[in-house]
């Protein structure tokens, strides 16, 4: 007997549901935008401005007061170890030459003049390195310390200051993209994040250092844009953020024209799209509605 009423009671209340449905889908038909799930590439990027620089820096000073009588290298080019840059001619330079030549014409085994000049004169490279910048010209007066060029390595780094509440998600050895002038030069990955700095308008933040995995083709000082890869995936079902309702659900469209809430099953979002665990090519109205409603299509969005 209990049995049977509990049959009677659910087969009321389903009556009662579907009534209500059918009710409100035919009292009411709402015009609305659809989109589907699609595949789509949704990530967490956190975008940083940043600056090229070269490690291993270095300064060439002069070893001697006198006259720049030759600069042998450009800015740019590459150096070996103990390969002139340039070459200073002083005073002593001249006395030195003349006792060279004259104990070279009592000993003619002796190496020439123009070797000795060589050796006096030139300004030398320590390491193998590109010279970045030089200082003085052919002509200029020079004394001893006189800083004559800036070298570096060809390895790279690139300096990055982030807003306090972008660096706590950032740690070493996450990657990012690496723009020059729109196009993408290459990937870096970040060495490290350094302690909290004030920028020019006095507010906190942290100083973020990458490594290019390998030589990109900007100039020193050039700005970049780094895009650092938080989380995500590529080729994932997605939907517009906005057909997610504030409740995590969305609205599906039956068949029939008619709106079911379901859950959105979100795992993640970057903002404009929702990576989520729903069939391909689930249709969805974008909007709030009421359970069972009828929708009339206002324009869609699909593949």
């Amino acid at each position: 007997m209990r049995n049977r009423v509990r049959r009677i009671c659910i087969a009321a209340i389903a009556a009662i549901l579907t009534n209500g449905l059918v009710a409100c889908s035919s009292a009411s038909v709402t015009e609305a935008r659809i989109v589907q799930v699609q595949k789509a590439d949704v990530r967490e990027i956190i975008t940083l401005k940043g600056t090229v620089r070269y490690l291993e820096e270095s300064v060439v000073l002069a070893h001697k007061d006198g006259k720049v009588s030759q600069i042998c290298k450009n800015e740019g080019d590459r150096v070996a170890a103990d390969e002139a840059i340039i070459r200073i001619t002083s005073d002593n330079t001249l006395a030195l030459l003349a006792t060279y030549a004259a104990y070279s014409a009592k000993h003619p085994d002796t190496p020439g003049i123009g070797h000795a000049k060589v050796s006096l004169d030139a300004v030398r490279a320590k390491t193998d390195q590109t010279i970045r910048q030089i200082f003085i010209e052919e002509g200029d007066m020079v004394t001893r310390g006189t800083p004559i060029a800036r070298l570096s390595s060809n390895r790279q780094e690139i300096i990055c200051v982030a807003a306090n509440v972008d660096a706590e998600k950032l740690q070493e050895g996450m990657w990012a993209w690496i723009r020059c002038e729109g196009d993408n030069v290459g990937i870096a990955y970040i060495e490290r994040v350094e302690n909290q700095v004030l920028t020019e308008n006095g507010q906190s933040a942290s100083v973020i250092k990458l490594l290019p995995d390998k030589h990109i083709a900007c100039d020193e000082g050039q700005a970049v844009e780094v895009e650092v890869y938080i989380s995500g995936s590529d080729n994932v079902n997605a939907i517009p953020l906005e057909a997610i309702t504030s409740r995590g659900t969305v609205w599906w469209l039956s068949e029939e024209g008619r709106c079911v809430e379901i859950d959105a099953r979100v795992v993640m979002d970057n903002g404009s799209w929702a990576w989520v665990e729903l069939p391909d090519e689930l249709t969805v109205a974008v909007g709030e509605f009421k359970e069972g409603q009828r929708i009339k299509v206002k324009n869609s969005e699909t593949t």
